[in-house]
């Protein structure tokens, strides 16, 4: 089967990801035609945690590393790391309005959900959110106005 341009899949992750024997055997199970490129962006996370999405430094990084790519080629772009969801607009600049940009924050969702349920906590009481970094409670107020805008930034994240 002859597969013609726009029929490429681009995963855009963190090295570790990228490296991570599960995703080398997902791909080996469903690419039968060789059509998945993977790519390591880890400078997207430092930019993220930073608040910086729109800058001139973010979108020299994103063409110098997607520089070799044709974007024409490609029919999708999985964003392999949740904080690459914050870059949706710029991929799409990139790779064009017609070609999907997928995420996999509803399976994260999903998961947390079964979860919990599993852990037997019932939403019908009073719920909280907290946050943590690397296993500690942020109680930090800018810390938490910061998470609280990079989360209104996702709801203006066209679908």
């Amino acid at each position: 089967m002859e597969h013609g341009r726009g029929s490429r899949i681009l995963v855009i992750a963190t090295p570790l990801t990228i490296r991570e024997e599960k995703l080398h055997r997902l791909v080996d199970q469903v690419d039968e035609h060789h059509l998945v490129d993977l790519k390591a962006l880890p400078k997207l996370v430092e930019f993220a945690q930073a608040g910086e999405f729109e800058s001139d430094a973010v979108r020299r990084y994103l063409h110098e590393e997607l520089d070799g790519l044709h974007p024409e080629e490609y029919e999708c772009v999985v964003l392999g790391c949740t904080h690459f969801n914050h870059f949706k607009e710029l991929i799409r600049e990139i790779f064009g309005r017609d070609c999907a940009v997928i995420d996999g924050s509803d399976g994260t969702v999903r998961n947390l959900a079964a979860t919990v349920s599993k852990k037997g906590f019932s939403s019908a009481g009073h719920l909280s959110i907290e946050y943590y970094e690397s296993g500690k409670r942020v109680t930090d107020q800018e810390k938490l106005d910061f998470y609280r805008r990079l989360l209104e930034r996702l709801d203006k994240m066209e679908p």
